[in-house]
């Protein structure tokens, strides 16, 4: 029997590096957003344009766990403690626009100013935005980071996914030069460059997880054969512990912990699996007026799985175009009954009619009903809260738990009211995972003036910009030396009221 003091050869190789490295490394390229970044966070950001019905966005207190969800947020109930609400962000780039016949509070044209902090400019007859956005500069970050780490960065920097393409999309899709949609878009890759978007679900299932090649069964056979070693690994190191002087016993400690930590990741490699979200439907296009059950459901299962598996540690979804339908409502058995027989589903055109008082100062429906308008609200009430549902139900139900506890989503619009087409008080819900510990949660902020109804004139008191808001994005994902995104003439430093 041996006995004394191990050799350094003797003591690594009975740590498995030697002859579990080598087993292990074939795991190793799913497991890769265990090195991704600072603290492993990921960031998926959620937009849905023209705004909602701030009135059951809204909670009525800031202790959401004393007084619970409003409306529109009820099906993240699950996540209550994980939930914090902004309410009063203004997308100061857009409020504060000062293009060649860009009025202030240019409405449609937040949409490209919410996460650049940029202002609309003219580049011939074009409008664009000197980009880049808050996903692009994380995304970098996160790779520049990996690199400086002597870490393989995640195959994709940044995962953005549009509405699936269709025969119109030639003329107006956000990546097509001169389109008529190319200034409505999120994501912005560099200065009057809109980022490019994998064009729904199906075809970024295919970009992402066509080269996987690996089925389920042979996954899990994967994952029996990689435990058994880190088994007997584990069981071999407990043995000639107690024979090790007292610096090689917490170097040893340390590894079994790794070891420990390891066996939990390796519990999550059948999430790796792609999902089956089945097959595109047909007809579907840019208006969005299609289809969005299954458009919806099927991307989050995407980005998901591609959080997951490592494969971007940012993602964005541009769920639909301000001129989009709501015609999922009508199939949804939990709304159906309030839309019988209603035949205009049109986002725009309903946004008009949302509007009590303000009349042509935002272009309202005059002619309107009281029901018109009641309806019109209800409309923008449900379709944040429908997709509320499918977010819980096909993202954050969806993820492993090492993932969920340690991501943020985002969920937001550049719009306040659709009816008045303001940039100011911009509804914003955040989820924040069990580890990030960056945001406080479990509470809603309140920050501005601004009722309901009169929200797009400027103000003495318009809240907090929008800049401060990504600011405190970068932070929570570990890049505390950002400062400012966007114009530096705008607010730096993060929502320090929000902080944790």
């Amino acid at each position: 029997m041996r006995s004394g003091r191990w050799s350094r050869r003797d003591f690594l190789r009975a740590s498995g590096v030697f002859s579990g490295a080598a087993l292990l490394s074939g795991l190793m390229p799913k497991l890769r957003a265990s090195a991704a970044g600072p603290g492993t966070r990921q960031l998926f950001f959620v937009g849905c344009s023209q705004g909602t019905d701030m009135v059951t966005w809204r909670p009525e207190s800031s202790d959401l766990v004393t007084d619970g969800l409003p409306y529109q947020h009820e099906p993240l109930q699950d996540y209550l403690q994980n939930i914090a609400i902004l309410d009063g962000i203004y997308s100061i780039s857009a409020v504060q626009s000062d293009s060649e016949g860009m009025p202030p509070n240019g409405g449609h044209e937040g949409k490209g100013a919410l996460l650049t902090g940029t202002t609309v400019r003219y580049a011939g007859d074009l409008l664009v935005y000197n980009g880049p956005s808050v996903d692009e500069i994380i995304g970098r970050r996160v790779e520049q980071h990996c690199l400086e780490m002597g870490e393989i960065p995640p195959p994709m920097r940044t995962l953005r996914i549009g509405r699936a393409k269709g025969p119109m999309d030639s003329d107006n899709a956000p990546d097509v030069p001169g389109s008529n949609g190319a200034w409505q878009t999120f994501f912005w890759q560099d200065p009057l460059v809109s980022a490019p978007l994998l064009w729904g679900p199906w075809f970024a299932y295919e970009a992402l997880f066509a080269s996987f090649g690996v089925g389920e069964d042979e996954l899990r056979r994967l994952r029996t054969k990689q435990a058994s070693v880190l088994d007997a690994l584990t069981g071999e190191l407990g043995r000639v512990r107690g024979e090790l002087v007292t610096e090689d016993k917490d170097r040893l400690d340390a590894h079994l912990e790794g070891i420990r930590e390891l066996e939990n990741k390796l519990d999550t490699i059948i999430e790796c699996t792609p999902p089956d979200i089945g097959t595109s439907p047909d007809h579907i296009g840019t208006w969005s007026n299609t289809h969005m059950n299954e458009v919806v459901r099927a991307t989050f299962q995407v980005v998901a799985t591609a959080f997951a598996c490592g494969v971007t540690n940012v993602a964005g979804f541009d769920v639909r175009r301000q001129e989009g339908r709501g015609a999922e409502l009508q199939e949804d058995p939990e709304y159906a009954a309030t839309y019988e027989g209603v035949t205009n589903m049109d986002l725009h055109g309903q946004a008009h009619n949302m509007p009590v008082s303000c009349g042509a100062n935002c272009g309202s429906n005059a002619d309107a009903t009281a029901e018109d308008r009641a309806l019109a609200r209800q409309f923008y009430a449900d379709l944040w809260r429908w997709t509320s549902t499918r977010l819980k139900e096909n993202f954050l139900d969806a993820v492993p738990d090492f993932v969920r506890d340690n991501m943020i989503v985002v969920h937001a619009s550049e719009m306040s009211e659709g009816g008045t087409h303001s940039n100011y008080n911009v509804p914003v819900t955040i989820f924040q995972g069990d580890d990030v510990g960056y945001f406080e949660t479990g509470r809603a902020f309140k920050w501005g003036a601004f009722d309901v109804f009169e929200n797009f004139r400027p103000h003495d008191d318009p809240g907090q910009p929008s800049t401060k808001l990504l600011v405190s994005l970068c932070h929570a994902m570990g890049f505390e030396d950002i400062e400012s995104v966007g114009d530096p003439a705008f607010a730096s430093g993060p929502l320090t009221e929000a902080m944790a």
